[in-house]
């Protein structure tokens, strides 16, 4: 089961023509259209059936009619506060989708007994699409907003499907509020601090960028790394969370992400196949929409430790799409990843990859994107 918590692909005003209803159920591929009065109050069903019945029970056919007139009106739905287990004995050989409504009868969610694909800012995710290339800013732009948009406008050049910044609360993450003269933090500690405090963007400039992706054309994503920048994300409207490697195991993170209702692209570097599936569990008993990627942790990572093989069983673990997230020097990793067929969505491609250098955290290779 998955959850789909942004479903206007899947809803007409009940005042909408038959031929409209039809027109959206063609483009989402599900059969499917539910039915909406204009404050979200749920109304009616349509599937492909009950407009079958109204043209055969119709004296005069009239596709403009509203949809309403041909929708199921005594239709099957659960509370948006039930359970996984609540929802799943709803669904039966003839109903494959549940509503989810509020208290108040508004329509907040559709739960899908097949999972439904994954799609980012309307852009499908899957085995039989091309694959989503990330170009992997994360704070690479140094704090400068103009170098942030200068690398958004050479990943647009470069034909790449998304970028991906990050967005961290110091004060969240570190102890002594993420000072740099906190004295229980060692060296190392501080040395981390200091970079990230030179290179870390304000949450509105941050948010800036996102908006000049936007306007550039390309999809704009975000890796979150706690609650607070969550939520910030989630309130500006993010198309999607990139959820780190270090925060696969932080299921708190994970729950609230997935509660959002965005599509969420989870790595997996660092981690055990038991810490992967009890991830995977978080996320499916709130029916989130995911991917997984493979990913080597190590900057530059060694051709030697790469395992592209685990590609397949990740996505026997996840029932999801996988992807990979290159750490490597060159373009030739990624482009076989492409080629092992499994792979549906890449993150941090090594044609975009970051290395770590004295001066900055972590540096953006502009020319392997681009070539």
């Amino acid at each position: 089961m998955k959850i789909e918590r942004r479903f206007q692909h899947l809803v007409v005003f009940s005042e909408d023509t038959i031929s409209d209803a039809l027109n959206k159920m063609g483009r989402n591929k599900r059969r499917v259209i539910f039915c909406v009065d204009s404050s979200g109050l749920m109304e009616g069903v349509l599937t492909d059936g009950d407009v079958r019945r109204w043209l055969l029970s119709s004296e005069q056919i009239d596709l403009q009619s509203p949809a309403l007139a041909a929708a199921n009106t005594e239709f099957t739905w659960a509370a948006s506060t039930a359970s996984a287990a609540e929802i799943t004995s709803q669904f039966s050989d003839r109903i494959q989708q549940v509503p989810l409504l509020d208290g108040r009868g508004r329509l907040v969610g559709v739960a899908d007994r097949d999972d439904a694909p994954l799609r980012i800012a309307g852009q499908e995710i899957g085995p039989d699409q091309q694959a989503f290339v990330i170009a992997e800013i994360g704070i690479n732009h140094n704090g400068s907003v103009e170098i942030g948009r200068r690398l958004v406008d050479a990943a647009v050049d470069a034909g790449a499907d998304a970028v991906k910044f990050q967005m961290r609360d110091l004060a969240s993450l570190y102890r002594g509020d993420g000072r740099l003269d906190a004295p229980d933090e060692d060296l190392g500690s501080q040395y981390v601090l200091d970079l990230l405090a030179r290179f870390e963007l304000p949450p509105d400039d941050l948010c800036s960028l996102l908006e000049y992706a936007a306007a550039a054309g390309i999809t704009a994503l975000c890796t979150a790394w706690d609650i607070r920048s969550m939520e910030r994300l989630d309130q500006f409207g993010v198309a999607g969370f990139k959820v780190a490697s270090a925060d696969l195991t932080n299921h708190e993170l994970l729950r609230a992400m997935g509660r959002t209702g965005r599509p969420m692209i989870v790595s997996t570097g660092m981690s055990s196949e038991s810490e992967i599936l009890d991830a995977i569990e978080v996320l499916r008993s709130l029916g989130s929409s995911f991917a997984l990627l493979h990913c080597n942790s190590t900057y530059p990572a060694p051709y030697r430790d790469l395992n592209l093989s685990y590609l397949k069983r990740l996505g026997e673990l996840g029932s999801c799409p996988v992807g990979y997230s290159g750490h490597e020097r060159g373009h030739h990793v990624a482009v076989a990843a492409v080629a092992m067929g499994v792979v549906s969505l890449l993150g941090a491609v090594s044609s975009a990859m970051s290395l770590v250098r004295r001066e900055r955290l972590r540096w953006l290779s502009v020319a392997g994107l681009l070539g």
